[in-house]
């Protein structure tokens, strides 16, 4: 006797759908039923974000240019990954009253008082700053690295994930900072360590992406985006 699909209406034979794939046996929701998918619903994304984020930190060049390529059923999604981790980041800073400051003087710069609030609020939620910064350097590296002959969309890819090393590497780092969270100095090392460690992992990511170039250009050329993004925020600050 064949089945109906209650999702979409095919009529079938056998135990899954061939059009959609549904379970023929789908009876009246029960809570044990519920709660089964619920956990394996979140055993399955947690499986694919786990692996995203080792893939970040061990292959992230080769992952990245597979997931540019259409290997993509086993990895998070870029922006998708970079907005759950800040929103991680910002809710655990919230929470647990992390200190983050990023190394400067507790006297900020002003050049107005607009200059002074939006260096504060950058300086409380830098989660979001990273996110506003994607586009930006993904424009200094679609500029910089042009010949590779990626587009714009795929420079997006590359530093939505690089940005997601960044606010790993953050996230790690939090159990030392709320241990360390009355020492200003070791405060300032751990937030010092950050930078460190994500513009290594960018350098690391920059030349197995683009290994097609030589390694000395690789190096150039990032220095060269790292000071485009500095004259943006210099600017950025100058002009508000």
């Amino acid at each position: 006797m064949g089945n109906t699909c209650k999702n979409c209406g095919t009529e079938f034979f056998g135990n899954y759908c061939p059009q959609c794939g549904q379970n023929a046996k789908i009876g009246r929701l029960k809570f044990l039923e519920f709660m089964q998918d619920a956990l394996a619903g979140f055993f399955a994304v947690n499986r694919s974000f786990f692996s995203t984020a080792i893939k970040l930190f061990t292959v992230p060049g080769d992952m990245i240019r597979n997931y540019i390529e259409g290997k993509r059923v086993s990895l998070v999604k870029p922006l998708t990954l970079v907005i759950v981790l800040a929103g991680l980041y910002h809710i655990l800073v919230w929470a647990f009253h992390i200190p983050t400051d990023n190394m400067v003087s507790n006297e900020p710069m002003t050049f107005n008082w607009d200059t002074f609030r939006l260096g504060l609020w950058i300086r409380t939620h830098y989660e979001l700053q990273l996110l506003c910064d994607i586009p930006f350097w993904a424009l200094f590296t679609r500029l910089l690295f042009w010949k590779s002959g990626k587009n714009y969309t795929e420079h997006l890819v590359l530093n939505s994930y690089i940005t997601s090393q960044r606010v790993i590497i953050m996230l790690l780092t939090i159990p030392l900072k709320m241990y360390f969270r009355a020492d200003d100095d070791v405060i300032h090392l751990l937030v010092l360590a950050d930078y460190v460690l994500s513009f290594g992992m960018m350098t690391w990511t920059y030349s197995s992406f683009f290994k097609d170039q030589k390694l000395y250009w690789v190096l150039l050329k990032e220095v060269g985006v790292i000071l485009l993004f500095g004259l943006y925020m210099i600017g950025f600050f100058f002009f508000m």
